[in-house]
């Protein structure tokens, strides 16, 4: 049986079990990335105060620059590809030097970009790719013709002294295109009006305005990086204020030691501002992102300002609605998607095989060979795991009611001791008919003989008991062990019922996705100056970065000082990368690494504390919000030590661990 694409294929189907056709799905899919162009531009260039005042006229302009190639739409930031920047005044921040851009086919608007979220420093140099978000950004969104060219003024942010701040050269960047984004994963909508009240912390931190319990959420979901916000409207109280720093803390019930926070303006000066038209708005200083969202969590909103711009009330708002998006699921090692197969394709006969991500062979040694071995998976039962396509197996891999004994055999590959092989399964919802599937290894190197598969890695419904096979999409894990060294060998999926069949009580239909092989890092995170000495924990989010590539992310939840971390990320990846640990009251670490391909011991990350609000640095706000929060008995972000109660000991430790900044 077969058919070409655009062809709607049906599988015999025999007595009860039915299943719907075969049939074609396309998957269109963008880089949220994608770049449009690469501008150059020759050094020195002089970054000098802000874009006002007397020395204005002294920042370093260039101008028709980086002539447009093909027309496209810019999106809301730029891929800097290197750039290297020297400090001349000591107190000035990385973060502060700025690029304005100005196209040519908009003079009276324009965009501005920075390099890095660094504080004080010497040096920075950007020589691998880094997405940086367009900020007071007027022509996002716009159509930048091919012809049209740019102008560039380099500037501080912020005003250090007289002369140049900063000193750059060799600029190499790219205007990304803008991706209309996906529908959000849920709405949030709390009603106002709210006072936006200096910074979170200080005397007047009880201020602000917060709502909690909102937004519950209707299904699951991965937190992304940024936010659909439908509508909002913002007034400023305090003249000088600026809308850029009215912000939302967004903390969801599941994580109460992470948080999420939300700039709906860029603006500057301004009286009043509104959102009626749905706009993509990143978050800022996300600690949430890539955090599983669970069904029926609610969040809390609280209400700020970033910077303290006098006593009372900077900004009033109302009307809030906005919905976070859905990101990516990570899938850490994902080593087959079958996503090259062609939808529809059906694989027959006792053996054969195909190419997806990778080769495959297969033998279907039921006794009675039915119409079917494995196909692509109908998107009309369900959808893949993740993209377009899975793999799926069924009742007609034999005829009447009998044995099925069909084979999905791997290509051959070294292994060793410690690799994680994962995999997703499901079958149709209400199945009452068992199915079972076994993921097996093999030793013997490119041999393709089942008995060979001696090794049960894991199992999906071992007993082949009704409702027994997950009706969901879930993942299955098994670790190799007990080999003398790298060994060569191959995987396989065994699709294994008794009393199968279209006429047998057994065997309905499932599917596979998105097989992962991953190794371990495994070590200690140390959280500094904790007791952990009430029922509380911490949540510390991970990313294992290689460059700007993300190979996983994740959450260790620390019910101790010392709590044993096991992080996987791919077996393919060798080389440097960078492990990243971010959360709660502590300073954000990095811990540099050098994957080797097989399972590794990392030793101990210790975070330092006292960084309770999460601004990368511990200050005089952190004091004062813990002095804030002094008697709260329970799980608080103010209580660094973990003892179940903010006390003298919390603020010691701020006050010891006072002027410590993020890695």
């Amino acid at each position: 049986m077969g058919g070409e694409a655009g062809a709607s294929l049906e599988i015999i189907m025999i007595t009860r079990k039915t299943m719907p056709a075969v049939g074609v799905l396309a998957l269109l899919a963008a880089s949220p990335f994608a770049s449009a162009q690469t501008i150059n531009v020759a050094g020195p260039f002089d970054f000098v105060d802000t874009l006002v005042g007397p020395e204005a006229g002294s920042n370093s302009v260039a101008t028709g620059v980086g002539t447009v190639g093909s027309a496209y739409t810019l999106g809301s930031s730029v891929t800097v590809n290197s750039v290297n920047l020297t400090s001349v005044i000591a107190s000035t921040y990385a973060s502060e030097a700025s690029v304005q851009v100005v196209n040519s086919g908009y003079p009276a608007m324009a965009a501005s970009f920075n390099f890095s979220a660094t504080a004080t420093y010497t040096t920075v140099s950007i020589s691998s790719p880094t997405v940086r978000p367009l900020a007071n950004n007027t022509i996002g969104n716009a159509n930048i013709a091919a012809g049209s060219t740019w102008d560039l003024t380099f500037y501080e942010s912020f005003s250090d002294g007289t002369g140049p701040d900063s000193t750059g050269d060799t600029l190499s960047f790219s205007p990304d295109v803008y991706v209309a984004p996906p529908p959000a994963a849920q709405t949030i909508t709390a009603a106002g009006p709210f006072d936006f009240v200096d910074t979170l912390t200080g005397p007047e931190a009880g201020s602000n305005s917060v709502v909690t319990g909102v937004g519950v959420v209707p299904s699951a979901y991965v937190f992304g990086a940024s936010a659909l916000v439908n509508s909002i409207n913002l007034t400023s109280v305090l003249a000088g204020t600026y809308a850029s720093e009215a912000t939302i803390q967004m903390v969801n019930s599941g994580y109460p030691g992470l948080s999420a926070h939300l700039k709906p303006f860029t603006t500057t000066g301004f009286s009043t501002l509104a959102i009626s038209t749905p706009t993509q708005v990143s978050f800022y200083l996300s600690t949430l992102s890539g955090a599983n969202i669970a069904a029926g969590s609610t969040w809390d909103l609280t209400f700020y300002e970033t910077f303290s711009d006098g006593t009372g009330t900077d900004s009033t708002g109302d009307t809030l609605s906005f919905g976070p998006y859905a990101g990516p699921v990570i899938e850490q090692g994902n080593w087959e998607t079958f996503e090259p197969l062609v939808d529809g394709t059906i694989y027959t006969g006792v053996t054969g095989g195909f190419t997806a991500d990778h080769d495959w062979t297969y033998q279907n040694n039921s006794p009675a060979i039915g119409s079917t071995s494995w196909f692509t998976g109908n998107t009309a039962v369900f959808g893949a795991q993740q993209g377009a396509h899975y793999l799926a197996a069924n009742f007609n891999s034999c005829t009447g009611a009998g044995l099925i004994d069909n084979w999905l055999i791997s290509e051959e590959k070294a292994w060793d001791n410690g690799d994680v092989v994962s995999f997703y399964a499901r079958t149709a919802a209400g199945s009452i008919w068992p199915d079972r599937v076994h993921l097996k290894l093999s030793t013997n190197g490119a041999s393709t003989n089942v008995g060979d598969f001696t090794t049960v890695l894991a199992s999906v419904n071992p007993a082949l008991t009704t409702g027994g096979f997950p009706e969901a999409w879930t993942k299955f894990s098994g670790t190799i062990s007990g080999l003398s060294g790298t060994t060569m060998g191959r995987i396989a999926f065994h699709y294994d019922v008794t009393d199968g069949g279209p006429a047998g009580s057994n065997s309905n239909y499932f599917g596979i996705d998105d097989v992962s092989i991953s190794v371990p890092l495994t070590g200690n995170l140390i959280l500094g100056d904790t007791a952990f000495s009430g029922a509380s924990t911490r949540d510390i989010a991970y990313t294992v970065m290689q460059g700007t590539v993300t190979l996983s992310s994740g959450t260790v939840t620390a019910t101790a000082s010392s709590s044993a971390m096991s992080i996987l990320v791919p077996k393919s990846a060798t080389g440097a990368a960078e492990l990243v640990l971010d959360g709660s009251s502590f300073l954000k670490r990095k811990v540099a690494l050098t994957l080797t391909g097989s399972s590794q011991a990392i030793g101990n990350a210790t975070m330092q504390n006292g960084d309770v609000d999460g601004t990368g640095e511990v200050d005089a706000a952190d004091i004062d919000q813990v002095i804030a929060a002094f008697g709260n008995m329970g799980d608080n972000v103010e209580d660094v030590d973990v003892s179940d109660e903010v006390d003298a000991a919390d603020i010691d430790i701020v006050i010891a661990n006072f002027g410590g900044m993020d890695d």
